[in-house]
């Protein structure tokens, strides 16, 4: 998915680049426009992010020091390191 737009974290130095619905009709771009593939990677990826922050910090607020909070822990951490 990195090979069309390789810098991050902005697509042709915008961070919503233009031309993301350049193709008719524009569920076509979905599949079809590199642009608009790697942009909703992208948006995929910053919300598997978000999630599994908030879970963890979720986790120990409500179960402090117990396997399920270590185990957010890692999970966010490897999330970290997948990025």
């Amino acid at each position: 998915a990195g090979l069309s737009y390789n810098t991050w974290p902005l697509m042709d130095g915008k961070v919503i680049p233009s031309d993301l619905l350049l193709l008719k009709p524009a569920w076509l771009n979905f599949f079809e426009n590199p642009k608009t593939v790697q942009f909703v990677h992208r948006l995929g990826a910053y919300t598997v992010f978000v999630v599994a922050l908030w879970h963890m910090i979720a986790t120990w607020r409500r179960l402090p020091g117990t396997t399920h909070a270590r185990r957010a822990t890692l999970l966010f951490a490897l999330v970290v390191v997948q990025a």
